[in-house]
């Protein structure tokens, strides 16, 4: 019985200090997407459902490398280290909000693939500076999947030390002038485990 009771503990010690090292993409995209370690958030405003999940800078430059291999890693890291990535999905009833019928779509198709950085600002919560949707892309797909996803990034060199920060987001697919908030906190996006490139 003594043994167990070791061998759980020493099994415990080990699975809390499995992110101390480096893992592999699909285990930091799990992590990453786990609501649990703050760096997924969901608000639901007249059942559209906006969520906003932190995309880490290794993935970027994995994304980057397996596309391009002549490119350096430490280069990659120097070229992007002023930004701050994250995917916004929105959809409604787990659909793509466009693929959906509603009188507004080339309003919505519009403002979604040129418009959103007069829709959603980062703020730092401690000392209020605000920083701007520097781009974003919207791979358009037709239905085909179950939310519309737009790759955003806040691109500024304040960001390398932002402390506790908001993401707020006009609600616009309901065409409301309110805006939601999705709260991060610094320390999460310090304790993400680092991927193996």
């Amino acid at each position: 019985m003594k043994n167990n009771l070791i061998c759980f503990f020493v099994v415990l010690f080990l699975s809390s200090c499995a992110f101390k090292g480096h893992v592999n993409k699909e285990t930091l995209v799990e992590y990453v997407n786990n609501v649990n370690n703050g760096l997924a958030k969901e608000v639901i405003a007249s059942n559209i459902r906006y969520k906003i999940v932190y995309k880490p800078l290794d993935l970027i430059i994995e994304q980057e490398l397996r596309a391009n291999s002549n490119y350096k890693q430490d280069s990659l890291k120097n070229l992007y280290s002023n930004c701050l990535y994250f995917i916004l999905s929105i959809s409604r009833d787990s659909s793509d909000v466009l693929s959906l019928p509603r009188p507004d779509f080339t309003s919505l198709l519009k403002t979604i693939s040129f418009e959103l950085n007069n829709k959603i600002i980062l703020t730092e919560n401690s000392t209020n500076s605000v920083f701007y949707l520097g781009d974003f892309i919207y791979p358009r797909m037709y239905g085909s999947t179950r939310s519309a996803s737009i790759l955003l990034c806040f691109k500024d060199p304040g960001l390398q030390n932002i402390s506790d920060f908001t993401i707020s987001v006009q609600d616009f697919v309901n065409n409301s002038p309110h805006n939601l908030e999705f709260e991060f906190e610094s320390i999460d996006l310090e304790n993400i485990p680092k991927l193996k490139l």
